[in-house]
């Protein structure tokens, strides 16, 4: 097959016409900074920085080479430059902290930023959930299948319970031993989070229940892809082997039997009228250890053949996330927590290492705003700017493993996940909404840019 090497130009940003663009960065890092303010000379019009520090000013008439503009920010000094000197800066400002400023300016506020990420608790789910799948299609979020399992460490709660009790007896052991919480089961309900009014409803189904799996949107079609299913008496589990596919229009299921990349938390991203799959583990030896593949398959939708890839770079479970005609795989395990960021350029069928987060994530949770990759798993979230290759990392009181996340109007959305007790692994049915300006008010705990 020919490659087409797609080559993108970053066209340098100027004042053109009645339009004012520019790149605004932390002095010191070169950071890029999001949620600057950037107003023009008269007050009434304005903008902000996105997540790759880029503004774009558009005006009425023609701007002069005297007239201002003001950049103000959150932790950072206000500037005021004219349009001949922003030009001549090659259209790019650099703002300094307001520490950094104290020795040459007069700083009147005394705003300190947060030490963590804030959040609110919106509508919840139905029912917990956590490895389980979604999509977002305009403003509705579609969760499918997933875990809903209890799982209790029976013999760590038993023997607290029994050290608690003056002169224990042996009844005593075998009583606490019987009350076993453990329930195991995967479900097969497709819960719709619309996120404008905050509602959730449950659609009619008949999907096979399974979790572990990955799921994609084409045109009004959900496909549902891979991972596994209980046996009737959940002491078995089974690698699924079909495609499921269900019209959003009907809620009618069509079943497809051949799919040959049958594996659990795998990545699986649609681009154009493919399907792309990657990664994800194979087998389960009787000791525990994973079999891992770094097998890659494309499964064209037109023709219905699928075709493999070139595969990862190593076996390994992964969690993608596809911006332009790039992959990002980000985290995963294959036998231990893996911290690298990679990228697969479709177009040139070619892998490069991006940067490696600052420790190892298993089962992260990804979405996108533009360049920027959020990137959530427990007590962290990070943001990763593919287009200045800067990694940030903030603390955030979530404490949940295996969550769905999705970006939607300046804000993420992190649903379901477990957490973990004293005793058990608990699924949450909570619903958390971050708006994307808690991350230019909160102090990143750690930053890192990679060349």
């Amino acid at each position: 097959m020919q490659k087409i090497a797609l080559i993108l130009f970053l066209l340098s940003l100027s004042v053109h016409g009645q339009t004012i663009e520019g790149v605004v960065l932390d002095f010191d890092t070169k950071i890029p900074l999001e949620s600057v303010s950037v107003i023009f000379k008269d007050g009434k019009t304005g903008t902000a920085t996105n997540s790759s520090g880029k503004f774009r000013l558009k005006l009425k008439t023609k701007p002069s080479n005297k007239d201002s503009i003001t950049f103000s920010a959150i932790g950072y000094s206000t500037i005021k430059v004219s349009v001949e000197d922003f030009h001549k800066n090659q259209n790019t400002i650099l703002l300094k902290s307001k520490i950094e400023a104290l020795n040459k300016v007069t700083v009147t506020s005394n705003i300190k930023l947060k030490p963590k990420i804030s959040y609110e608790k919106i509508e919840p789910l139905s029912k917990g959930v956590y490895a389980s799948s979604s999509i977002i299609i305009n403003n509705n979020v579609y969760i499918v299948g997933g875990d809903v399992s209890h799982i209790e460490d029976i013999n760590k709660r038993v023997f607290k319970q029994v050290s608690e009790i003056p002169e224990a007896s042996l009844s005593d052991f075998l009583k606490a031993l019987r009350s076993n919480y453990t329930w195991e089961k995967y479900t097969d309900k497709i819960q719709v989070y619309n996120l404008d009014n905050e509602t959730l409803t449950t659609l009619p189904s008949q999907l096979q229940e399974r979790a572990y799996h990955k799921i994609v949107s084409v045109n009004d079609s959900i496909y549902v892809l891979g991972g596994k299913s209980l046996s009737t008496n959940r002491k078995r589990e089974y690698l699924k082997n079909t495609i499921e596919v269900v019209d959003l229009n009907t809620t009618k299921i069509i079943e497809d039997e051949t799919f040959p990349h049958q594996a659990i938390n795998f990545t699986a991203i649609a681009y154009d009228r493919n399907i792309v799959i990657m990664g994800g583990s194979t087998k389960l030896k009787k000791n525990g250890d994973k079999i891992f593949t770094n097998e890659s398959h494309i499964y064209n939708l037109d023709s219905g053949l699928w075709y493999e890839l070139k595969n990862l770079t190593k076996p390994k479970e992964t969690q993608g996330i596809i911006i332009g005609n790039t992959i990002y795989l980000i985290g995963g395990f294959n036998g231990k927590a893996l911290k690298e960021i990679e990228s697969y350029n479709l177009t040139l069928g070619e892998w490069t290492h991006e940067a490696d987060l600052f420790f190892g994530i298993k089962r992260p949770s990804l979405c996108n705003s533009n360049d920027t990759i959020y990137i959530f798993d427990d007590d962290n979230i990070f943001t990763y700017n593919t287009t200045a290759k800067t990694l940030k990392q903030f603390k955030i009181d979530l404490h949940l493993k295996e969550t769905e996340m999705h970006y939607y109007k300046n804000a993420l959305y992190i649903f379901g996940g477990y957490h973990v007790d004293e005793f058990s692994k608990v699924p949450s049915k909570k619903v958390y909404k971050i708006s994307l300006k808690a991350f230019s008010s909160t102090k990143p705990i750690e930053t890192k840019i990679f060349k």
